[in-house]
């Protein structure tokens, strides 16, 4: 006995509604009946997209459409009645509780003034450099007037006239040497010079000579 819905396949369920013998216990696992679904999906979506010619008649319709005053005023009056009715505290307006939003409302959280020797950063090149990017920032803007009395503008390289922050002690050396992020990044460690004289300080391979 073979599949009711015409797949080929041996019965091997009895449908109890339909009184007959199925390939399988889920209709839709049938081979013939899941190609039927496909096409008829198929069909539905193609019905749902609109040729060039409806879209311009859909434009054309548009043209001048205004919605009249009153029926905009009904439509934002109800907006505000059933936002009222609903008992939501916004999570997103820096209030305590569960519905406090991570970023919103909330000061951001400092990192740890002084890394543990312990943390990946002092065994990674790259997690170090970032540190001491980050911190070098932080100084600078604490103490700009002593590392830049004269007030120089900072720019990217190529820039005429711009200048750089510049370790005395290389990052490179100080990861070397196992030196703390905080001793690279000190006001002490940091001096304003051209962008010309800075990159001249690296060789072919992006490190410091």
């Amino acid at each position: 006995m073979n599949c009711c819905y015409r797949c080929g396949l041996p019965a091997t369920y009895y449908i109890e509604n339909k009184k007959e013998w199925a390939c399988d216990k889920i209709p839709q696992k049938c081979p013939s009946v899941k190609s039927k679904i496909g096409k008829s999906n198929s069909i539905a979506l193609k019905g749902r997209t609109a040729t060039e010619t409806q879209k311009e008649a859909l434009a054309r319709s548009r043209v001048g459409r205004v919605v009249p005053q009153d029926v905009r005023d009904r439509i934002s009056k109800s907006n505000i009645e059933t936002k009222n009715k609903m008992d939501i505290i916004p999570w997103n307006k820096g209030k305590k509780g569960l519905q406090v939003a991570w970023n919103k409302g909330l000061k951001k959280q400092e990192s740890a003034e002084v890394l543990s020797r312990t943390d990946p950063a002092y065994s990674d090149f790259r997690k170090y450099r970032n540190r001491v990017a980050v911190r070098t920032r932080k100084t600078y803007e604490l103490f700009k007037e002593e590392i830049n009395p004269q007030n120089l503008p900072l720019g990217k390289c190529g820039i005429d006239g711009a200048y750089q922050i510049d370790h005395i002690i290389t990052v490179r050396m100080g990861f070397e040497q196992g030196l703390l992020i905080e001793d690279i990044s000190s006001k002490e460690n940091l001096r304003i010079i051209p962008w010309l004289e800075n990159i001249k300080k690296y060789d072919g391979k992006g490190l410091r000579k």
